[in-house]
């Protein structure tokens, strides 16, 4: 898995998941795709998780990420 806040990758992550409104979305953008199997690459690393919310938005940002978007708060 790769950790969508710093990059780094790593086996031992915590596993990324839509909010049923994200899922809604994607549904809606790219019909057919498997959700589900496209974020099993991906995950936030133990060190990224460590971080104060706010430090993680942060990092979200400097990527182009919106929480909101893909339903993390």
């Amino acid at each position: 898995m790769k950790c969508v806040l710093c990059g780094e990758t790593s086996i031992g992550m915590e596993r990324l998941s839509l909010s049923p409104v994200a899922r809604k979305i994607l549904e809606k953008r790219f019909p057919g795709l498997n959700h589900d199997e496209a974020l099993a690459s991906y995950g936030i690393c133990g060190k990224c998780l460590a971080l104060p919310p706010i430090e993680r938005r942060k990092l979200a940002g400097s990527f182009g990420m919106n929480w909101t978007n893909i339903g993390v708060t």
